[in-house]
Protein backbone atom coordinates (compact mmCIF):
# COMPACT_ATOMS: atom_id res chain seq x y z
CA UNK A 1 0.00 0.00 0.00
CA UNK A 2 1.39 3.45 -1.12
CA UNK A 3 2.07 6.00 1.14
CA UNK A 4 -0.64 8.66 2.21
CA UNK A 5 -0.24 11.81 0.88
CA UNK A 6 -2.27 13.11 3.96
CA UNK A 7 -0.24 15.27 6.21
CA UNK A 8 0.37 14.08 9.63
CA UNK A 9 -1.68 16.56 11.75
CA UNK A 10 1.19 17.97 14.20
CA UNK A 11 -0.22 18.45 17.71
CA UNK A 12 1.12 22.39 19.55
CA UNK A 13 3.83 21.40 22.27
CA UNK A 14 4.18 24.31 24.07
CA UNK A 15 2.88 27.34 25.29
CA UNK A 16 -1.09 28.34 25.16
CA UNK A 17 -1.56 25.82 22.22
CA UNK A 18 -0.84 22.98 23.76
CA UNK A 19 -2.85 23.31 26.80
CA UNK A 20 -5.96 23.99 24.42
CA UNK A 21 -7.22 20.71 22.79
CA UNK A 22 -6.80 18.60 26.04
CA UNK A 23 -8.93 21.15 27.92
CA UNK A 24 -11.68 21.85 25.17
CA UNK A 25 -14.53 19.63 25.61
CA UNK A 26 -15.19 17.20 22.69
CA UNK A 27 -16.67 19.01 19.37
CA UNK A 28 -15.49 22.45 20.82
CA UNK A 29 -11.70 22.37 19.78
CA UNK A 30 -12.14 24.44 16.84
CA UNK A 31 -13.79 27.35 19.15
CA UNK A 32 -11.42 27.10 21.62
CA UNK A 33 -8.28 27.60 19.24
CA UNK A 34 -10.80 30.26 17.63
CA UNK A 35 -10.93 32.46 20.90
CA UNK A 36 -7.58 31.47 21.45
CA UNK A 37 -6.30 33.09 18.44
CA UNK A 38 -9.06 36.41 19.45
CA UNK A 39 -7.62 36.68 22.87
CA UNK A 40 -4.22 36.83 21.47
CA UNK A 41 -4.64 39.64 18.75
CA UNK A 42 -7.14 41.86 21.03
CA UNK A 43 -4.38 41.43 23.49
CA UNK A 44 -1.37 42.48 21.12
CA UNK A 45 -3.47 45.27 19.80
CA UNK A 46 -4.24 46.74 23.63
CA UNK A 47 -0.70 46.37 24.32
CA UNK A 48 0.55 48.33 21.68
CA UNK A 49 -2.09 50.80 21.87
CA UNK A 50 -1.59 51.43 25.04
CA UNK A 51 2.41 50.79 25.37
CA UNK A 52 2.80 53.70 22.26
CA UNK A 53 0.84 56.21 24.61
CA UNK A 54 3.07 55.47 27.31
CA UNK A 55 6.13 55.82 25.48
CA UNK A 56 4.75 59.43 24.01
CA UNK A 57 3.68 60.13 27.40
CA UNK A 58 6.42 59.35 30.18
CA UNK A 59 8.88 57.52 27.74
CA UNK A 60 10.25 54.25 26.57
CA UNK A 61 11.08 52.85 30.24
CA UNK A 62 7.72 52.53 31.39
CA UNK A 63 6.27 50.67 28.14
CA UNK A 64 8.81 48.24 29.41
CA UNK A 65 7.02 48.49 32.82
CA UNK A 66 3.80 47.96 31.52
CA UNK A 67 4.91 44.72 29.87
CA UNK A 68 6.22 43.27 32.87
CA UNK A 69 2.91 44.23 35.23
CA UNK A 70 0.83 42.91 32.46
CA UNK A 71 3.05 39.65 32.14
CA UNK A 72 2.58 39.47 36.19
CA UNK A 73 -0.91 39.81 35.76
CA UNK A 74 -1.10 37.08 33.29
CA UNK A 75 0.76 34.80 34.99
CA UNK A 76 -1.56 35.29 37.99
CA UNK A 77 -4.51 34.63 36.05
CA UNK A 78 -3.33 31.85 34.30
CA UNK A 79 -2.57 30.41 37.66
CA UNK A 80 -5.83 30.97 38.89
CA UNK A 81 -7.58 29.31 35.92
CA UNK A 82 -5.09 26.32 35.47
CA UNK A 83 -6.32 25.47 39.30
CA UNK A 84 -10.44 25.54 37.43
CA UNK A 85 -9.79 24.10 34.45
CA UNK A 86 -7.62 21.18 35.41
CA UNK A 87 -10.23 20.46 38.25
CA UNK A 88 -13.33 20.81 35.72
CA UNK A 89 -11.08 18.16 32.80
CA UNK A 90 -10.12 15.85 35.94
CA UNK A 91 -14.01 15.60 36.42
CA UNK A 92 -15.07 15.49 33.14
CA UNK A 93 -12.80 12.73 32.80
Amino acid sequence: MPPSSEPTPQRPSNGPAAAVEPSAPAGTVTEAFAWLATATAIGTSVGAALGGALVDAAGAPSAFVLAGVAGLAAAGVATTLERTVSHVVRAAS
